[in-house]
């Protein structure tokens, strides 16, 4: 695996912005699927935003993973405090589910409004606790 820049971390974070916005965007359009899989990645890559900063790349999309590294590392709850590990798990099933239609069928996941708010919301409360650790935590690990 390619070494880690210094500043890597503010590619991923530029990312997980985008992929906040469009999240936001989608939903507003009344895009579910799409509005899903963008709360997801906009999570995915905020949280690895976070533990590229400390010098660590984790090729996974795994949410609770990063997640425990990000508690760990920063010294923050964010399971059982700001989200359940459940919710958490089934925003990561969105990775999934939404690119393909026979993992849809699989995981029995049904696109609607419903979905998509509930994605929305458990996307902006991650959001809140870690945003201020990407921009302002110390880079630990170097």
């Amino acid at each position: 695996m390619p070494s880690l820049r210094d500043n890597e971390w503010k590619d991923w974070l530029e990312y997980a912005e985008e992929d906040r916005r469009e999240a936001l965007d989608r939903f507003s359009h009344g895009k579910w699927r799409e509005a899903c899989y963008h709360a997801q990645q906009a999570i995915e890559k905020v949280l690895k935003a976070l533990v590229i900063r400390i010098g660590i790349f984790m090729p996974t999309h795994e949410l609770t993973e990063l997640i425990k590294i990000v508690e760990e590392k920063y010294k923050t709850k964010i399971l059982g405090a700001t989200v359940s590990i459940e919710e958490i798990r089934k925003l990561t099933l969105h990775y999934y589910a939404s690119r393909y239609p026979n993992a849809t069928r699989r995981l029995r996941i049904k696109y609607n409004e419903e979905t998509a708010k509930k994605c929305i919301e458990v996307m902006e409360k991650v959001w809140s606790v870690i945003e201020k650790h990407v921009k302002t935590g110390k880079n630990m690990g170097r």
